[in-house]
């Protein structure tokens, strides 16, 4: 069964479908084993400006991985696509992959701010630094609550 979802994740079709996924919505699309290791990105989109200062100028990183972790368990146990705001005010979307009713990964689109949300509390230092965050999560991709369904 690893071998079969390896090659599942790592075929040329599945980066094809992760690219346009990742063009069409202007998010990345994530492929993760069970483990929670990267497998596939879609078109190699890396952490977002805002998420890379959150996880390392104010040092939460850690909140990150224990949230996608638990966000994983919670798709399982549901069974289904679940959406979140993370402790950074981000939205994420995250399916299990279920082969042969076996889950042997994980898909994650993310991450998006929703119309009307605004930046929420975080532990910045300074002036610069809340200017930083303000204006990084300003670019990224806003949907509505609809589209979001």
């Amino acid at each position: 069964m690893a071998e079969l979802t390896l090659e599942l994740f790592l075929s040329d079709e599945v980066q094809s479908l992760l690219d346009d996924f990742a063009s069409l919505l202007d998010v990345r699309v994530t492929f993760f084993s069970t483990s929670g290791e990267f497998l596939r990105r879609g078109k190699a989109m890396h952490n977002c400006r805002y998420c890379h200062f959150v996880q390392n100028e104010l040092k939460r990183k850690e909140l990150c991985v224990s949230m996608d972790c638990d966000k994983q368990r919670e798709a399982v146990d549901k069974s289904q696509i679940i959406d979140y705001r993370c402790h950074a005010g981000l939205h994420e979307c995250l399916a299990p992959v279920v082969v042969r009713g076996i889950t042997v990964g994980f898909v994650m689109f993310g991450q998006f701010r929703l119309e009307g949300e605004e930046l929420p509390e975080l532990p910045v230092q300074n002036a610069e630094q809340r200017d930083i965050l303000q204006k990084s999560f300003q670019e990224l991709p806003c949907f509505s609550r609809e589209k979001l369904k």
